[in-house]
């Protein structure tokens, strides 16, 4: 993993970004063409940070390359209703080549560290939990809790979660 080198994304990657993203996600949360037809259809609703260049620049992307290549990603942005109380992690990929090599937990580490600086209360995602469950289930071992589920379209449940930054010792 020492060939891997974590910095903050340029706005010239970010369409590179969002394609490395978006196919991962919809990899692993499409079963039919029904329910791709209804992701498709919610990408820039469920990811602004990719979408909209506005929030993009008012977001943090780090990209992890190996070399010139993208293995891993993740992006923040501030919480609408309260800004300076807490960040949502808007995305975050590592590519299959790079899983359970730890580097979801060195991007994971930046947010950390990002939340801290900003001083912020709360870091949150979003993760669907009866889909992405190895994901679910690796945020609650770094000590997220379940905040809440909602029912999202025919398909899913959305399962928010947050960290309290105080917890944090990076």
């Amino acid at each position: 993993m020492e060939d891997i080198v974590i910095t903050r994304a340029t706005k010239c990657e970010r369409e590179y970004v969002g394609e490395f993203y978006f196919t991962d996600y919809l990899k692993i949360t499409v079963n039919n063409q029904e329910e791709l037809e209804f992701q498709k259809g919610n990408l820039s609703a469920d990811f602004p940070v990719l979408c909209d260049e506005k929030v993009w620049n008012q977001s943090d992307v780090f990209v992890a390359k190996r070399g010139k290549e993208v293995v891993g990603a993740i992006g923040m942005y501030p919480d609408k209703e309260s800004p300076s109380e807490s960040i949502w992690i808007n995305f975050l990929s590592v590519d299959e080549s790079c899983r359970g090599t730890g580097l979801g937990k060195k991007l994971m580490d930046v947010a950390f560290e990002l939340s801290k600086e900003k001083r912020v209360k709360k870091l949150k995602i979003i993760t669907l939990q009866d889909r992405m469950r190895p994901a679910f289930e690796w945020y609650l071992r770094l000590g997220f809790s379940v905040d809440k589920v909602v029912p999202c379209g025919p398909f899913y449940h959305d399962t928010h979660m947050s960290y309290p930054i105080s917890s944090i010792s990076v």
